[in-house]
């Protein structure tokens, strides 16, 4: 047990005697204001990330040069050689004018002639069966409909199941938003 402790704090004491703390500051070229959260890596997998201020420390060898790979979303990532360090190391990334590409989010509603069943419940229909229980007790008299309480009174935990299918795989619309996540 010695022997394994000895070997630890030996692992330990070495890495911080043959290291060096590279500090530095990671900006943007072309305003000039600080990058937060990039990352900053070493080929010997060492990595940190910056702070709000963009401010950097990382642990490299001694007297050795080091290859540091910075990268940022929305900035083009640098591979950069860095040489023994004497004071704030300052580096800089140019902004990605690469944009996403926009996304269409489309929805469907059922319509009259629709090739599958669906029921309508009118809001004077809710005001008569709303009876202060949970949502799912609002549709139990809906046809292929089958509700279920943990307490039994409505209260809490309830469940729904249409044809035999569970919540997470039936689509709900209240005024055409979703009521769950299908």
């Amino acid at each position: 047990m010695k022997k394994l402790l000895l070997g630890i704090c030996y692992l330990l004491v070495s890495q911080t005697v043959n290291s060096q703390s590279l500090q530095g500051l990671l900006l943007d070229k072309a305003n000039g204001q600080p990058i937060a959260s990039a990352t900053i890596e070493t080929r010997g997998s060492y990595f940190t990330q910056t702070g709000e201020d963009g401010r950097f420390i990382l642990l490299i060898a001694k007297g050795k040069s080091t290859r540091l790979q910075i990268s940022c979303v929305g900035y083009f990532p640098i591979d950069t050689l860095i040489t023994q360090q004497e004071g704030l190391l300052q580096l800089f990334l140019q902004a990605s004018s690469q944009l996403m590409k926009p996304v269409e989010v489309k929805a469907l509603r059922a319509g009259e002639k629709a090739p599958f069943t669906k029921t309508n419940i009118s809001g004077k229909e809710i005001e008569r069966l709303n009876l202060g229980q949970d949502l799912p007790f609002l549709f139990n008299q809906t046809p292929s409909v089958v509700i279920n309480s943990d307490a039994g009174n409505g209260i809490g935990y309830t469940g729904i199941r249409i044809r035999g299918s569970d919540a997470t795989r039936i689509n709900m619309t209240i005024n055409g938003i979703p009521y769950n996540d299908a």
